[in-house]
């Protein structure tokens, strides 16, 4: 006999469940209400006792879950009341913390964005080539441009001298340098954007500038063009170390 009660019990839905637990009906024994105390507890429900009200109707027990569903399902209106154990009071259901509405539902569903199109192979590439902006590159682009305004100083004070002392032979010296400073600056300019060209400028200009200034020092003993020595050896290693972001066949096509 209480095999058969227990898979009674075993086939009632969740809130039959709780009405048996919250009113005795006389064709279960106590056995029969101690099964459904299990049971609840390994359906794992809430053991807590709700109420609703409708058009001045009272309705339950129910558990909190069916709560919580009539009003995603439109069945619960805002303002329904209901009614739990530890309530003093019918609050009307709009007030009842966590409860969504079938409205509230709805509308977040006209509101919920679609996510862009995935990226296209390009782009990933081309998210990938940026992530490659190292620091070094950073720095050797930065070396450039420090070398280029050295040259632009060096015009401007020719330019003074040919201005102001009438030294004309110094201003083919100063056209000079203001060449050297546009291509010291398009060439850092091509090694911060990772162009290919900038790496095979860099280098080149960089080895270049070493052997001439190594020049100008053992047979003038220039020592100003000490200056320009390490900038170029930390360019040539800096873009040795990144030459693959330079050179890559991804960066050579998008870039």
């Amino acid at each position: 006999m209480s095999e058969t009660i227990e898979e009674k019990i075993k086939s009632l839905s969740d809130d039959e469940l709780l009405k048996l637990y919250e009113k005795f009906y006389s064709e279960y024994t106590d056995a029969a209400l101690r099964y459904a105390k299990k049971e609840i507890e390994q359906r794992n429900i809430s053991m807590e006792i709700w109420y609703y009200g409708k058009d001045d109707k009272r309705f339950g027990p129910v558990s909190r879950d069916k709560i919580f569903r009539m009003a995603e399902e439109g069945t619960l209106r805002h303002d329904d009341y209901i009614w739990h154990e530890g309530m003093k009071d019918w609050l009307k259901a709009k007030k009842i913390p966590g409860i969504k509405f079938k409205e509230e539902i709805n509308e977040n569903k006209k509101s919920f964005r679609e996510p862009p199109p995935l990226p296209n192979k390009g782009e990933n590439t081309r998210e990938k080539i940026n992530n490659n902006f190292t620091e070094g590159i950073k720095i050797a682009a930065t070396l450039f441009y420090i070398e280029g305004a050295i040259w632009s100083i060096i015009a401007l004070l020719q330019v003074f001298y040919v201005i102001t002392y009438g030294y004309f032979e110094t201003a083919i010296l100063a056209g000079w340098n203001i060449v050297m400073t546009t291509i010291t600056f398009f060439i850092g300019n091509g090694i911060w954007k990772r162009k290919s060209w900038g790496y095979s400028w860099g280098i080149g200009t960089s080895v270049l500038g070493l052997f001439w200034y190594g020049i100008e020092i053992l047979s003038e003993q220039d020592y100003i063009a000490l200056i320009f020595i390490p900038i170029y050896v930390a360019i040539i290693i800096l873009l040795k170390k990144n030459k693959e972001v330079f050179l890559s066949k991804e960066n050579s096509t998008i870039i």
